[in-house]
């Protein structure tokens, strides 16, 4: 795959299915970790500073990594943009 702004050659992104998969992925974790917690009856006071802050940072890493802008290395100029390729530009 090359930059449609400088034509340089530049890695794809991840497929769609990789991309929600991770984010499905994290989800399901985090929300085990709160089932896990809530079995713990009065004992989840003493973990929830984990399970919360835990739970928001895997979520938020997935996101970001799944559908953050891609930028090429050699122009600093995005060619994916929120998991879908930027237009080639007019020579």
């Amino acid at each position: 795959m090359n930059c449609p702004h400088c034509k340089a050659k530049v890695t794809p992104g991840p497929s769609p299915i990789v991309r929600w998969t991770v984010v499905l992925v994290a989800w399901i974790l985090s929300m085990a970790t709160v089932f896990a917690g809530i079995m713990l009856g009065p004992g989840i006071i003493t973990i929830l500073p984990i399970i919360v802050p835990g739970g928001m940072a895997t979520i938020t890493a997935a996101h970001v990594w799944a559908f953050s802008d891609r930028v090429c290395d050699n122009c600093g100029k995005a060619y994916e943009l929120d998991g879908r390729l930027v237009a080639a530009v007019a020579s």
